[in-house]
């Protein structure tokens, strides 16, 4: 049994967006990890106590001095958009859970096992949970008084635990042949070859960009000796025929899949989309 702790210190681990009354928690796993079966998955959350102080070391009164549970509501956030184009959520789960009194504040988690299995199966659904915090009054955290830590920067910055199994190899279930090379940088081959290639969009300064943040393109590069993972039999021909002004079959991407994004349109709404020929599964020569 393996255990993996994904926290939010790095951008493309948790996004956030100020246009809703959610908050959007992103966890991002590697295709390894992926390949597992979830046993348990607890996400835990930092609630700030009563009688906190602010960074100036003053007394907040208001909300902070109010001892009422905080209510944390989690939805799966979904393909699609609703019917007034806003965001498609899964099913609420919601929990109440008291304010630590008289010192800084505490950890508390919930369970989220059937959402990151749910994330395992389906990678490319991993479109983050919405968090939404309901505080005394049933007012939203969007105000001055914290309630839940949320940034991703904090020292109390929120993480995924998540305890996982490995698959059984000896299922009956037929495997599908790889045709194609798989390499990485520290590999000899010389031939046609798809190398991993990891797009960060905030590099381009695409801050539009809810989810992913960052995205395994793929790419394909190498040699195309004779006869060498050809395309289509055109390939194979023309290289024996050797014509004028030919300079033989290239090294390029035989089948690219597609990937979803999260994003502000124009107008600050967010859209949900998928993207056709992003990714690249398999490399050939033609």
């Amino acid at each position: 049994m393996g255990q993996l702790t994904g926290d939010s210190d790095s951008d493309d681990q948790r996004l956030r967006h100020s246009k809703s009354n959610f908050e959007v928690l992103y966890f991002k796993f590697s295709d390894k990890v992926v390949q597992h079966r979830v046993t348990r998955a607890e996400l835990s959350l930092w609630i700030w106590g009563v009688n906190q102080e602010t960074e100036l070391g003053e007394p907040i009164d208001l909300e902070s001095q109010d001892a009422s549970p905080v209510t944390i509501t989690l939805q799966r956030i979904l393909r699609g958009t609703t019917e007034t184009g806003g965001t498609l959520l899964g099913p609420p789960l919601t929990t109440k859970h008291p304010r630590p009194f008289g010192r800084r504040g505490g950890w508390i988690t919930i369970e989220l096992r059937r959402m990151v299995a749910e994330w395992f199966k389906h990678p490319r659904d991993n479109l983050g949970v919405a968090l939404k915090i309901t505080g005394p009054g049933g007012s939203h955290r969007r105000n001055l008084v914290r309630l839940v830590e949320t940034n991703p920067g904090a020292e109390y910055a929120p993480y995924l635990e998540v305890q996982m199994q490995e698959l059984d190899s000896r299922r009956g279930s037929r495997i599908k042949r790889n045709v194609g090379l798989n390499c990485d940088e520290a590999s000899q081959e010389t031939r046609c070859c798809r190398y991993k290639l990891t797009v960060d969009f905030e590099k381009f300064g695409w801050d539009w960009i809810i989810a992913p943040k960052k995205y395994d393109a793929n790419y394909c590069s190498g040699d195309c000796p004779m006869a060498f993972l050809p395309a289509y039999p055109n390939t194979h021909i023309v290289s024996l025929a050797e014509p004028p002004n030919n300079t033989g079959p290239c090294c390029a991407p035989r089948k690219l899949s597609e990937i979803t994004m999260l994003y502000f349109d124009n107008e600050y709404q967010i859209v949900f989309s998928r993207l056709p020929g992003m990714v690249v599964e398999k490399c050939g020569c033609s």
